[in-house]
């Protein structure tokens, strides 16, 4: 009975815990940064690479994406 006891305080622990963490990040919705990698060889991926960001910015809870890259200038994600 005992260890049933300890399971049960356990399991409402955690369960609030997780109620308190989903609660927080709903109301402080972090940024995002997505790193793409722009050498010639993925340029035709370019487009994708595009659709999948903006797939990702309407679907997350994340309040803002930022996309960054290993050059000075990205540009436009179009080939």
């Amino acid at each position: 009975m005992k260890g049933l006891k300890i399971f049960g305080l356990f399991l409402v622990l955690h369960v609030a815990a997780w109620a308190g963490t989903r609660v927080y990040l709903s109301q402080h919705q972090p940024d995002v940064l997505i790193v793409v990698d722009t050498s010639y060889a993925l340029k035709p991926q370019f487009a994708a690479m595009e659709r999948w960001i903006t797939a990702r910015e309407a679907s997350t809870r994340y309040k803002k994406i930022v996309v960054g890259t290993d050059k000075a200038l990205l540009g436009e994600l179009a080939s």
